[in-house]
């Protein structure tokens, strides 16, 4: 007869023996355990992100994406708190204002200050927006925020940050974006603005013009202002390629949007 060695998992055991399950090392095969192992090591290696950089890298807007924000306001943004609800305008006002306070915790406020938007929460969060010294991705939701409540009174604060060049760059996109959702003739100009301006990043320049491909505007005066600016920057010879690229979509979109053509033949 020939032996055949039992597993020991199943070798017959006792009626009256213990039923407790073997050690988890007795029933993983070496395949399973070099598997574990390889798992357990990768995961130890890599990098531990903090919330911000988490929040960074979900907010870097570029190309289309950035118009589709633009244009479309996300319901789902506002965060849950741990108690379920969100907080009342007061609660949220110390929340955000307060710098060493933590950081989900004044995201989740400045998102919810944006729905309530009566002038309380708008000082709360032009106050934090203004701060350079504040964290960034507070910032960018403040700057969120602020288009998301729509007044044209908040263009010239926006402007402001978009003015300075030492400013972090990811508030100034949000602040573009912003101005994207506010309807009239001076976002637009701000737009423009921004656009024309060489000294700004590629990434802020090619947001302002796929924003003016869709921002809301009052009528012919803004749009003959939105088509001016992207005739000078695809007029540059020596212009950035990505700038001239969105610019030239933006450009195309505005053509057939007041043709009534379907967006989707563009070439």
């Amino acid at each position: 007869a020939v032996s055949i060695p039992q597993c020991p998992r199943f070798v017959a055991q006792p009626a009256n023996a213990s039923r407790a399950a073997p050690p988890l090392s007795v029933v993983m095969t070496p395949f399973t355990k070099a598997m574990l192992c390889h798992f357990a090591i990768a995961y130890a290696a890599q990098p531990q992100r903090s919330a911000a950089d988490q929040y960074q890298g979900a907010h870097k807007y570029q190309g289309a994406t950035a118009a589709k924000i633009t244009q479309e306001d996300s319901e789902g943004a506002v965060g849950r708190w741990p108690e379920g609800a969100a907080p009342s305008g007061v609660q949220a006002e110390e929340v955000l204002l307060d710098q060493s306070g933590n950081e989900d915790a004044r995201i989740n406020a400045a998102k919810s200050l944006g729905r309530i938007g009566d002038e309380r929460a708008v000082s709360a969060l032009l106050e934090v927006f203004l701060r350079q010294n504040d964290l960034q991705s507070v910032r960018q939701v403040a700057a969120e925020s602020l288009g998301r409540i729509g007044d044209v009174q908040l263009v010239p604060a926006l402007r402001e940050v978009l003015e300075r060049q030492n400013d972090n760059k990811w508030v100034r996109l949000a602040a573009v974006q912003a101005l994207g959702r506010i309807r009239g003739t001076q976002a637009v100009q701000a737009m423009c603005e921004v656009l024309r301006r060489r000294s700004d990043e590629a990434e802020v320049r090619g947001t302002a013009a796929l924003c003016l491909g869709v921002a809301q505007r009052d009528g012919e005066a803004d749009l003959d202002l939105a088509v001016q600016a992207f005739g000078e920057v695809l007029g540059r010879q020596d212009e950035h390629d990505w700038v001239q690229e969105k610019a030239n979509f933006a450009l195309h979109r505005l053509r057939r949007h007041n043709l009534g053509l379907p967006l989707y033949d563009l070439e």
